[in-house]
Protein backbone atom coordinates (compact mmCIF):
# COMPACT_ATOMS: atom_id res chain seq x y z
CA UNK A 1 0.00 0.00 0.00
CA UNK A 2 1.56 3.34 -1.60
CA UNK A 3 0.91 6.33 1.40
CA UNK A 4 0.51 9.82 1.12
CA UNK A 5 3.71 10.75 2.50
CA UNK A 6 5.74 8.56 0.34
CA UNK A 7 5.11 10.51 -2.82
CA UNK A 8 4.27 13.88 -1.81
CA UNK A 9 6.35 16.55 -2.46
CA UNK A 10 7.66 18.19 0.72
CA UNK A 11 7.73 21.33 1.53
CA UNK A 12 4.84 22.53 0.74
CA UNK A 13 5.68 25.93 -1.28
CA UNK A 14 2.93 28.41 -0.13
CA UNK A 15 1.41 32.07 -1.33
CA UNK A 16 -0.78 34.69 0.10
CA UNK A 17 -4.03 35.09 -1.70
CA UNK A 18 -4.42 38.58 -1.89
CA UNK A 19 -0.97 38.14 -3.83
CA UNK A 20 -1.20 38.73 -7.84
CA UNK A 21 -1.11 35.68 -10.43
CA UNK A 22 2.16 37.45 -11.94
CA UNK A 23 3.37 37.23 -8.46
CA UNK A 24 2.48 32.91 -7.86
CA UNK A 25 3.93 32.53 -11.64
CA UNK A 26 7.26 33.72 -10.35
CA UNK A 27 7.11 31.44 -7.11
CA UNK A 28 6.24 28.12 -9.33
CA UNK A 29 9.15 29.42 -11.77
CA UNK A 30 11.67 29.82 -8.74
CA UNK A 31 10.67 26.18 -7.14
CA UNK A 32 10.36 24.70 -10.38
CA UNK A 33 6.60 23.40 -9.11
CA UNK A 34 3.30 23.22 -11.31
CA UNK A 35 0.83 24.59 -8.02
CA UNK A 36 0.98 26.54 -4.95
CA UNK A 37 -1.51 25.83 -1.67
CA UNK A 38 -2.99 29.59 -1.39
CA UNK A 39 -3.27 30.80 2.17
CA UNK A 40 -5.11 33.36 4.78
CA UNK A 41 -3.48 34.68 7.78
CA UNK A 42 -1.14 31.29 7.30
CA UNK A 43 -4.16 28.92 7.16
CA UNK A 44 -4.28 26.93 3.66
CA UNK A 45 -7.66 27.83 1.58
CA UNK A 46 -6.90 26.35 -1.46
CA UNK A 47 -4.43 25.37 -4.03
CA UNK A 48 -3.23 27.22 -7.62
CA UNK A 49 -1.95 25.56 -10.24
CA UNK A 50 -0.28 26.28 -13.60
CA UNK A 51 -3.54 24.59 -15.35
CA UNK A 52 -5.19 27.57 -13.40
CA UNK A 53 -3.58 30.06 -14.76
CA UNK A 54 -3.80 29.04 -18.26
CA UNK A 55 -7.29 28.35 -18.14
CA UNK A 56 -8.81 31.37 -16.09
CA UNK A 57 -6.06 34.08 -16.90
CA UNK A 58 -3.51 33.54 -20.00
CA UNK A 59 -6.44 32.05 -22.47
CA UNK A 60 -8.57 35.26 -20.99
CA UNK A 61 -6.52 37.85 -22.56
CA UNK A 62 -5.78 38.92 -18.48
CA UNK A 63 -3.53 40.32 -17.31
CA UNK A 64 -1.32 38.46 -14.44
CA UNK A 65 -0.28 41.71 -12.78
CA UNK A 66 -3.81 42.74 -12.05
CA UNK A 67 -5.56 39.45 -10.86
CA UNK A 68 -5.64 37.88 -7.79
CA UNK A 69 -4.66 35.17 -6.94
CA UNK A 70 -8.03 33.99 -4.49
CA UNK A 71 -10.13 35.01 -7.64
CA UNK A 72 -8.54 32.07 -9.84
CA UNK A 73 -7.64 29.26 -6.44
CA UNK A 74 -9.20 25.82 -6.95
CA UNK A 75 -11.51 25.38 -3.95
CA UNK A 76 -12.05 23.95 -1.49
CA UNK A 77 -9.32 22.72 -0.63
CA UNK A 78 -9.04 18.56 -0.24
CA UNK A 79 -6.80 18.16 2.86
CA UNK A 80 -5.32 14.44 3.48
CA UNK A 81 -2.75 13.13 6.22
CA UNK A 82 0.45 11.66 5.30
CA UNK A 83 -0.27 8.01 6.72
CA UNK A 84 -3.78 8.13 4.27
CA UNK A 85 -3.28 5.45 1.41
CA UNK A 86 -3.18 6.56 -2.29
CA UNK A 87 -6.38 4.72 -2.77
CA UNK A 88 -8.21 7.03 -0.42
CA UNK A 89 -6.82 10.06 -1.68
CA UNK A 90 -7.51 9.10 -5.08
CA UNK A 91 -11.51 8.87 -3.81
CA UNK A 92 -10.99 12.18 -2.40
CA UNK A 93 -9.96 13.89 -5.34
CA UNK A 94 -13.21 12.85 -7.85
Amino acid sequence: MVLAKEIMSKPSITIDENKTVKDAAKVMAKNRVGCLVVVRKGKAVGMLTDSDIIKKVVSKNKVPSKIKVKSVMGKPLVKIFENSPLEEIVDKME
